[in-house]
């Protein structure tokens, strides 16, 4: 048997099916190919997937929450492309007078000048800052903090606790 040569056995074992391997030609991973697959999709932007998913990166935070990426519209194969940015009504004007540095950014972050405007719409955006709000702990009644340090073992502990909750009185 060649050295390329792998043996598979059928479910019986009764005999191996030959099976020849070429050389480089071994398992890759599945994410290696998700970028050929989704060049096949008509309409896919690639470009527009990036933008999307680290917006709040080349953006910042603070601009981040009034408006987001819709689409590139580019006019001919080879000039740089308008950004469509959907922008809440009242921070439209904002927006308007920082277009030179989102530009900027953007241009930086893709390594070259792939936006030369941008194209504001107003419309919806949804609250970005309700689905990452923090959940907010209730402080523990003083009442209740005696009750469970009888399950703390280590003394030390104890006795620093039980002075802490004293003071809360």
């Amino acid at each position: 048997m060649d050295q390329n040569e792998i043996e598979i056995y059928s479910a019986d074992d009764s005999e191996p099916y030959p099976v020849v391997r070429r050389p480089g030609s071994y398992l890759k991973p599945a994410s290696s190919l998700v970028p050929q697959l989704l060049q096949q999709i008509p309409g896919f932007d690639a470009r527009l997937a990036q933008l999307l998913t680290q917006w709040g990166n080349i953006i910042g935070a603070p601009l981040n929450q009034f408006c987001a990426p819709d689409k590139i519209i580019q006019s001919r194969k080879d000039d740089p492309c308008i950004l469509q940015l959907r922008v809440m009504g009242a921070a439209a004007l904002e927006i308007q007078h920082q277009q030179p540095q989102i530009i900027e950014r953007i241009n930086s972050y893709f390594g070259h000048r792939l936006i030369h405007g941008l194209r504001l719409v107003q419309g919806y955006m949804p609250n970005k800052t309700a689905a990452t709000a923090k959940p907010v702990m209730r402080p523990a009644k003083p009442s209740e903090i005696p009750a469970n340090l009888n399950e703390i073992e280590q003394p030390e502990l104890r006795e620093s606790l039980a002075k802490l909750a004293a003071s809360l009185d």
